[in-house]
């Protein structure tokens, strides 16, 4: 979050985690508190979210975008197909999505996606790049060669801060031009 303010920009990130006790410490633990919390309900999270934020004296009325990072990525797209309340999407690395799911979406679209990501295959995204354009919805797509899944993320092993940093770079400079 302190990214997007250091970029001009009010940002909220729904915990859509809320479900798990802090007790939680195994896989086996989050997939059973989780499975309860179905994609909807988080969808159903955001929208709680995007409905907080527009309320708040500190926000300029007007244009919403949203972003995601994998499944985030994946609920950032979903979201944006279903809501009128948003204007652009930056999803990277998303996880898989069907064109029947995104079939609604005609705003700008930004994805990302690193060419050796070992979690979602980047032909996810190239796919999801061709069911845009063919539907009209205006999309980018930028691939980073050598990057894993999660090269944005500094707190990582495969964190890549040159590709992090062209990548954030895209990313605003994006959702400058397309929330005046």
């Amino acid at each position: 979050m302190r990214a997007l303010a250091l970029a001009g920009f009010v940002g909220l990130a729904p915990n859509v985690f809320h479900p798990l006790p802090e007790t939680a410490n195994t896989n086996e633990e989050y997939d059973r508190f989780l499975s309860k919390h179905t994609e909807s309900d988080r969808l159903d999270d955001i929208q709680m979210g995007a409905s907080y934020l527009r309320v708040q004296p500190f926000v300029r009325l007007g244009e919403m975008g949203i972003i995601g990072f994998c499944r985030g990525g994946r609920e950032a797209l979903l979201f944006a197909a279903r809501s009128r309340e948003i204007d652009a999407v930056v999803a990277f690395h998303p996880a898989p999505v069907q064109k029947s799911e995104v079939s609604r979406l005609t705003i700008p679209v930004q994805l990302h996606h690193g060419i050796d990501d070992h979690s979602v295959a980047v032909e996810n995204s190239r796919r999801l790049e061709a069911d845009l354009r063919a539907q009209n919805t205006p999309v980018e797509l930028f691939l980073y060669e050598g990057a894993n899944h999660g090269f944005l993320a500094y707190t990582r092993p495969f964190y890549r801060a040159d590709d992090a940093k062209l990548a954030w770079k895209r990313a605003t400079e994006f959702l400058r031009r397309q929330l005046h």
